[in-house]
């Protein structure tokens, strides 16, 4: 009887020994697994901070290639493109002057009275206003733009003074609620560009 229940007894440390065993070996292996999921993080996270550190180093290079951080900044701090692109860290930004848009003449005569029904030779008057006319010809253009979510547009410029063409640029923000659509836009900060 004490042999019998000697040899259960052990069968059962047995049993324990080996639960405890494979227990401890998931363990080990989950801490390896996280081990290197950690490592492989730390990895990824190191590279980020090399590139970016690379970037920085380029801004106060002044590389033309680092144009798009001005769009960037632009975003954080709400100003125009030609306005950041011109100053420095040091000077306050010049707001770049929008040229007056040429109005259409206002004529002040006075309209001849005619009673159309039975006057069929009087001349009829166009009584619509004509939207003044916009100089597109120097102004920079967006080819493959798409609005953000907060407004601003993101595209490839052309016909720029303060960046190479096919730059990809963001502008400031749109008026509240305004949409992009093809044709001219003008940002919060009065820059305008042509959306193609």
């Amino acid at each position: 009887m004490d042999n019998h229940q000697r040899s259960e007894k052990e069968q059962i440390e047995n049993q324990v020994a080996r639960a405890r065993a494979k227990h401890l070996e998931r363990k080990q292996k989950r801490l390896e697994t996280e081990a290197r999921q950690a490592e492989s993080l730390r990895k990824a996270m190191e590279e980020k901070a090399e590139a970016a550190r690379k970037k920085a180093s380029k801004l106060k290079k002044g590389d033309e290639d680092s144009a798009p951080a001005f769009s960037f900044l632009n975003n954080l701090m709400g100003q125009s493109e030609e306005s950041m692109a011109s100053s420095t860290t040091t000077q306050k930004p010049k707001k770049t002057p929008v040229p007056p848009t040429q109005k259409a003449p206002i004529h002040n005569e006075e309209k001849p009275k005619s009673y159309a029904f039975w006057n069929k030779d009087t001349p009829k008057t166009d009584t619509k206003k004509s939207k003044p006319a916009v100089d597109t010809s120097n102004m920079p253009t967006l080819r493959r733009w798409k609005q953000n979510a907060d407004g601003s547009v993101t595209g490839l410029i052309r016909n720029s003074k303060n960046f190479a063409n096919n730059t990809k640029v963001t502008t400031s923000p749109l008026p509240r609620n305004a949409t992009a659509q093809k044709g001219v836009i003008k940002t919060v900060t009065g820059s305008q560009y042509r959306l193609m």
